[in-house]
């Protein structure tokens, strides 16, 4: 009991770090994006920024691991809960020596497209094809040395090294920023800013390699055989995941290439605008999804009605903070989000659609980031196979219409396929969680989305009608602006969502902890 505890102790405090680094790593990616975006955009004009967005799509799409990933995440938690380290080391060997045939097969993909460009991209100008053919090739090298690097990460997640994991994210993107800083300053261009990532991504792998072949004290065996007792089992869920895994891939990074067939570099620069900003808003979002992996695997032993429950509990609990925090960005945005794109990239008019195109894009995430707690359940119940079908249906809506309302909308047609798709994708994932998990999905709304949803609807009018007053009746400038109606914004979501989403108990919790930090300061200060 007390082994158990300890455990469980140790676990709560590494989610805990591991969330605090997460969210100050997702502050730092921020800034950086906007000190960084817009000045690489002035520095190199729309039409190299749209080959910089391009390129980096590309080889995306074909950088998928073909569900190692969430294979090394799901079976490294569950040798460890049993402290397995013979099956974690034949399971690691098994998985390097995949990730390097895997690479060998990119390497051809990327020949095959490097020499087709000209021929793909007929959208583009001779000038942009060739900074393209050269960005490709910075690129394309860099990920193929990194991409077996990936199972890095499951490794460290597995063992519960959250902060670490962050902590490395955050070197790697100041790192990143620095370079590219130098780079802009002294007017490198195009090629040395695109090699800024891959100098600062080495790094990073690096870092992590050390810590685990040091610190973990982990080394796979190359020489050992997938024994036939997991070769069967790790093989239909490789597959599986991986299915998820380029489908979820394909739905994002396959609208940017069809808007290169189909339009021009204007609407692929919209559409980076608007994805980069959901990148961001997912990463909020979804900054400790990956943190319960390892212990969901430590209850899933327990009976399927007791395990059931449990997952309940822990997804509503979850899936409410997550959707205040998303809230508080998704809104924000609504609210402001004009003015702060006039901030960050300047009065240019082409990047008017985005704001439009950001809230299509994040608004799916609402919907989809508070579950992430039953998809990790579909995983360590080894259900992957059910996380995929969703994947592959959404992609199969999203491909087709974007090429058709990209064609007649630009990059606001491929969000509207995106938010489609993913809409049937949702819909999908509740049906599974219900009938193979066994939870609520009934109450899960109730306390998730019924709760937390009245909050972020309120705030959203009240500022939308205090931007009106104030564009209206005030000269503000739009930095005014954007302070004005975003702290109102945060005032009046954290007030609501104060006295309607927590209960009296939960309320006289957190200002009894609050109470007892403030205490323990003034103890420790007076001393």
């Amino acid at each position: 009991m007390s082994k158990n505890y300890n455990i469980e102790t140790h676990s709560r405090r590494n989610i805990f770090a591991g969330t605090f680094l997460g969210y100050f790593s997702i502050i730092v990616n921020i800034l950086a994006g906007l000190i960084v975006t817009p000045w690489i955009v002035r520095s190199i004009g729309t039409s190299q920024y749209g080959v910089y967005t391009l390129v980096n799509s590309l080889v995306a799409l074909f950088l998928i691991d073909f569900g190692l990933g969430a294979t090394a995440d799901t079976f490294l938690s569950k040798y460890r809960a049993e402290n397995n380290e013979h099956k974690i080391q034949e399971l690691l060997g098994i998985i390097y020596k995949l990730y390097l045939i895997i690479d060998v097969f990119i390497f051809v993909i990327f020949f095959i497209l490097f020499v087709s460009i000209n021929k793909l991209y007929t959208g583009l100008t001779i000038i942009e094809r060739e900074q393209l053919k050269i960005a490709f090739l910075i690129v394309g090298s860099y990920s193929l040395i990194s991409f077996p690097a990936s199972v890095l990460n499951g490794v460290i997640t597995s063992y519960e090294k959250f902060a670490f994991q962050k902590l490395v994210g955050i070197i790697e993107r100041l790192l990143f920023t620095s370079l590219t800083i130098l780079a802009l300053v002294f007017n490198f261009g195009l090629y040395v800013l695109i090699a800024c990532h891959a100098i600062s991504g080495l790094i990073s792998i690096l870092l992590k390699y050390l810590f685990i072949l040091k610190k973990l004290k982990i080394k796979p065996n190359l020489k050992i055989k997938l024994s036939k007792e997991n070769s069967k089992a790790l093989l239909f869920f490789s597959i599986w995941a991986g299915l998820a895994a380029i489908s979820a891939r394909l739905s994002l990074n396959a609208t940017s290439n069809i808007l290169g067939f189909l339009t021009n570099t204007k609407e692929i620069a919209i559409y980076g605008v608007s994805i980069t900003i959901e990148g961001y808003v997912f990463t909020f979002g979804s900054v400790m999804a990956g943190f319960f992996l390892p212990k969901i695997s430590r209850i899933k032993n327990q009976k399927n009605e007791l395990f059931s429950n449990s997952l309940q509990k822990y997804g509503e609990k979850i899936g409410k903070i997550q959707f205040i925090l998303l809230g508080l960005i998704v809104g924000g945005f609504v609210a402001c989000g004009k003015e702060f794109l006039t901030l960050w990239m300047g009065k240019v008019n082409i990047y008017g659609p985005s704001y439009v195109g950001v809230i299509i894009l994040v608004s799916y995430q609402l919907l989809i980031v508070p579950e992430i707690i039953f998809k990790n359940g579909l995983y360590v119940t080894s259900n992957v196979k059910f996380i995929a079908i969703p994947e592959i249906v959404s992609t199969s809506i999203i491909i087709p219409l974007c090429f058709r309302l990209g064609t007649i909308y630009g990059a606001i047609g491929a969000c509207i396929s995106i938010f489609i798709g993913k809409f049937v994708a949702f819909i999908l994932n509740n049906f599974f969680y219900s009938n193979l998990l066994k939870v609520d999905i009934l109450s899960f709304i109730k306390e998730v989305y019924a709760k937390t949803c009245l909050p972020f609807i309120l705030s959203i009018i009240f500022c939308v009608f205090e931007r009106k007053i104030l564009t209206n009746h005030t000269s503000f400038s739009p930095i005014i602006l954007f302070l004005v109606i975003g702290t109102s914004y945060v005032f009046i979501y954290a007030i609501l969502n104060l006295f309607i989403v927590l209960n009296k108990g939960d309320r006289k919790l957190l200002f009894d902890k609050i109470i007892n930090k403030v205490k323990k300061n003034n103890v420790e200060t007076t001393i």
